[in-house]
């Protein structure tokens, strides 16, 4: 499918800075995501899975959510890279996060007002502030791969505004069974699904990261679509 890709400048109420890497695809499904970037930034990964879920008609926008710190930001995997990208996530303010995501939904809806259904769908960091970001009515549903410190923020399941559907690695270091378990616990009797994988490590999704697993990302890719219809046709 043809694909186009830009840089979108996202209105803000600090009206400075924001921006979106924008996949727009010829035929839309009528289905957008909003995809939120792990510790390593908008980088090649990142913006390659932007582009597969492109190609299947889906608008797909990525904000830059370290902009305050650092415009771009885009890491790759070795020691040193991900030391700098830890120096960020430890400066990250959750709060501003939130508000830059809602500011990207609301950009969509303006410059696409044929997208019906907005997701949102999340990597490790990005894997939290979707469950944090659920609490938008504008959302249709949040998606969050290997979301890290989801445990301490079991208030967001139960305050969510959307079903949710969470994604982790049996062998994740940074997301341990237990991180896990709580989550289990605290989801239950909600619009929660939750999906394990086993043999998987943390980073499992994008296949142009270390530690792709062909297997596992397939399985998630096609349990994110089948929620994807299931919520749009309520």
């Amino acid at each position: 499918m043809t694909l186009s890709a830009t840089w979108d400048r996202i209105e803000t109420s600090e009206d400075a800075g924001l921006e979106a890497y924008v996949v727009r695809p010829a035929n839309s499904n009528l289905h957008a995501i909003v995809m939120l970037h792990e510790v390593l930034g908008v980088n090649e990964a990142i913006r390659d899975a932007a582009n597969v879920m492109g190609e299947e008609g889906y608008l797909v926008a990525v904000p830059d959510l370290f902009w305050r710190m650092q415009p771009r930001v885009d890491l790759g995997y070795d020691k040193e890279q991900v030391k700098i990208a830890f120096s960020y996530s430890e400066r990250f303010d959750e709060r501003s996060g939130v508000e830059d995501i809602a500011a990207t939904v609301r950009h969509i809806r303006a410059t696409s007002p044929a997208i019906k259904f907005i997701h949102l769908l999340g990597f490790c960091l990005g894997g939290r502030l979707a469950v944090l970001g659920a609490q938008d009515r504008n959302v249709a549903s949040a998606i969050s791969l290997y979301g890290v410190g989801i445990e301490r923020h079991l208030g967001a399941l139960t305050s969510a505004a959307c079903p949710l559907q969470l994604h982790f690695a049996g062998k994740d270091r940074w997301v341990p069974n237990s991180a896990v378990a709580t989550i289990e616990q605290a989801s239950s009797d909600r619009d929660i699904e939750i999906h394990i994988y086993p043999d998987a490590n943390h980073g499992f999704f994008p296949r142009k990261r270390p530690g792709y697993d062909p297997a596992a990302a397939d399985a998630a890719w096609a349990r994110i679509r089948a929620f994807v219809q299931r919520v749009s046709s309520r």
